[in-house]
């Protein structure tokens, strides 16, 4: 994927958009967004509870791709000063 296919407005460096900070800065009613979300998908309701982990996990797991970007960025860079 190139800058030039990403999503516009969302940043991108390497291989890794960074949605977490994006999702850190999440509008208070993403709960509600993610059970509507589902619900639309699935024709089941999810618990507010379970939408809550959902929106916990996916963050999560953009905190580690972007950890994972910053670490192999950091590699990187080491070796071309070497």
């Amino acid at each position: 994927m190139t800058p030039e296919s990403a999503s516009p407005g969302l940043p991108f460096r390497g291989h890794v958009f960074f949605w977490a900070s994006a999702v850190k800065h999440q509008p208070p009613d993403i709960i509600e967004h993610t059970i509507a979300f589902w619900r639309k998908r699935t024709g089941e309701e999810c618990s507010h509870e379970d939408a809550r982990q959902m929106v916990a996990n996916i963050t999560g797991f953009f905190d580690v791709l972007a950890e994972w970007d910053r670490y192999s960025q950091e590699e990187s860079q080491q070796c071309k000063e070497s």
